[in-house]
């Protein structure tokens, strides 16, 4: 038996790492969870996580394309299976309620307005078709005030390598995330609150980064309480 904390969920040509005991994490809040996805283009990881979590689906979609799969996931999960992409025929016999799915459309400029409307995000997967789309609902996402409890991302490159890429990972580790899987250009974080901007201030001068400023000051602290 697996003992991983961790497996691959998906379609075997889109596998995205996700932790075992998802539905564990969410005990409390099973069946009325909000599961917010941007971009359509790949929804069947979706889907496997809304069936182990339940409550409700929130789709943003980017393009034309992403609103027709959509219009095939509820017409599947809908029971009308004909002349159905494979794709969907699976997810339709999936454990979902169509009831409580909800489908957006993002403009041309790309503001996630829309997120006003949703109280939380529970769960969070990004997935737009560019890697600047993804960092504009990342953003937007965190500024909107929500604090999934996870955020699956795709990185068209990577955090490591590309500057735009390393910004939006800095920024979810600074915001109290952690990473806890990679596959391929697939990553997932979870939240476990340790904030570093709320350690800072940003409004006073400081010759360093305050927040590297505040690290250091905490670790001459512990240096000097060991040394006593």
């Amino acid at each position: 038996m697996d003992s991983s904390p961790l497996y691959l969920t998906g379609s075997p040509e889109d596998q995205w790492p996700c932790i075992r005991n998802i539905a564990q994490t969410f005990q409390k809040k099973l069946d009325s969870a909000n599961i917010v996805s941007i971009g359509a283009a790949n929804l069947e990881m979706d889907a496997q996580i809304v069936e182990k979590v339940g409550g409700y689906w929130h789709i943003f979609c980017t393009d034309a394309s992403e609103e027709n799969n959509v219009a095939q996931l509820m017409r599947g999960l809908k029971g009308d299976t004909a002349n159905l992409d494979e794709r969907f025929v699976q997810i339709s016999k999936k454990f979902i309620d169509p009831d409580l799915i909800r489908q957006y459309t993002v403009d041309q400029s790309r503001n996630y307005d829309q997120f006003q409307s949703i109280e939380s995000a529970d769960i969070l997967k990004i997935d737009s078709l560019t890697q600047k789309q993804n960092r504009l609902a990342l953003f937007q996402a965190l500024d909107r005030g929500f604090r999934p409890s996870f955020i699956f991302v795709r990185f068209t490159e990577s955090p490591d390598a590309n500057v735009p890429t390393q910004l939006m990972a800095g920024h979810l580790q600074n915001c109290g995330y952690i990473l806890i899987g990679v596959h391929e250009n697939k990553y997932v974080y979870y939240f476990n609150n340790d904030c570093l901007y709320d350690y800072a201030r940003f409004s006073e001068p400081h010759p360093r980064n305050p927040i590297m400023d505040e690290i250091l000051s905490q670790i001459r602290a512990q240096i000097k309480s060991t040394n006593k």
